[in-house]
């Protein structure tokens, strides 16, 4: 492929136009039979990329070349933004892949395009970035506006990732926030960012923090380690200390193989033999209804405080 063009598409985050080809030194007749051959692929109309090179459907690169593709349509000032660029980022999503690319444009009245929604809102230059060649709003910029737009514990799930994985710290989430404090949805942005802890490790443990949460049980401490300085037990994913409960979410893959499974076992037995009570969930609990794991914990609240 002729350089220029591969620059084009490194700068475009994937896509390519008609023009861009043409450009190259392409012409009308190659384009078609590039396009008949599989060698390029029609993302959208006058808007190309090149597959990938093993066929495979990978959803998640299907959707950053249709939002590179609306970029590209819409021109102007327009980014990638919301659940579009958590994709891109690797913030996780409830649900997954989303359906519409997301992408937001300083022009009040710009184009729209075919499965795209587009948010109006000018960007601050620091609220800018690139992954992959995608123009898209920064994480911290992310994070606020799925925190405005998004439920609450999805919003939750994803502002602790951006903190834990150091995308973003608690101030410049605050900072973006304050330049948005007129914008629709920022009351409940505010109350995620409170809520927010940068120590829960996954998904599942944020999901647990809003369950715990709602379900009107005291706030757990994350991520504490048990036991004599010494003679550390383990670290644990929740500690209800008062009520001398441990907590912990099961998530797939937390045990690989049969000595994972037998060291926790010891763990937990440790963790008895200190008088602790330890509750274990699932994703299925996390995400669905939390009300029987709740249960569980009053149960174990109740006898933590009978041995303390």
């Amino acid at each position: 492929m002729h350089p220029d063009l591969l620059a084009v598409i490194s700068a475009r985050g994937g896509v390519f136009t008609r023009a861009d080809a043409l450009a190259a030194g392409y012409d009308a007749d190659e384009i078609r039979r590039r396009l008949r051959s599989g060698r390029w692929v029609r993302v959208r109309r006058g808007i190309f990329a090149v597959p990938g090179s093993d066929g495979a459907p990978d959803r998640r690169l299907e959707h950053l070349l249709r939002a590179a593709a609306a970029l590209a349509a819409l021109g102007g000032r327009a980014v990638a933004s919301h659940r579009t660029a958590a994709l891109a980022l690797g913030v996780p999503l409830l649900g997954g892949v989303p359906e519409q690319v997301e992408v937001t444009s300083s022009r009040s009245r710009s184009r729209r395009a075919p499965g795209v929604i587009v948010h109006p809102a000018a960007l601050p230059e620091a609220e800018v970035g690139r992954s992959g060649g995608l123009l898209l709003t920064s994480a911290a910029r992310t994070a606020v506006d799925l925190s405005r737009t998004l439920p609450f514990r999805e919003a939750v799930m994803a502002v602790d990732h951006c903190r834990n994985r150091g995308l973003a710290g608690h101030r410049e989430l605050a900072t973006v926030l304050a330049g948005q404090r007129s914008s629709w949805g920022a009351p409940q942005a505010r109350r995620v960012l409170d809520f927010s802890d940068g120590r829960a490790e996954s998904p599942g443990e944020s999901l647990s923090r809003v369950a715990i949460a709602a379900a009107g049980l005291p706030r757990p401490r994350l991520q504490v380690w048990v036991g004599e300085p010494m003679d550390p037990v383990g670290r644990v994913d929740f500690l209800f200390e008062e009520q001398r409960t441990v907590g912990e979410f099961d998530g797939l893959g937390k045990y690989t193989d049969r000595q994972d499974l037998v060291a926790e076992k010891l763990r937990e037995d440790r963790l008895r033999d200190l008088g602790m009570e330890v509750v274990r969930w699932v994703w299925a609990d996390a995400v669905g209804d939390f009300g029987p794991t709740a249960a569980r914990l009053r149960d174990a609240f109740r006898r933590g405080r009978r041995t303390a």
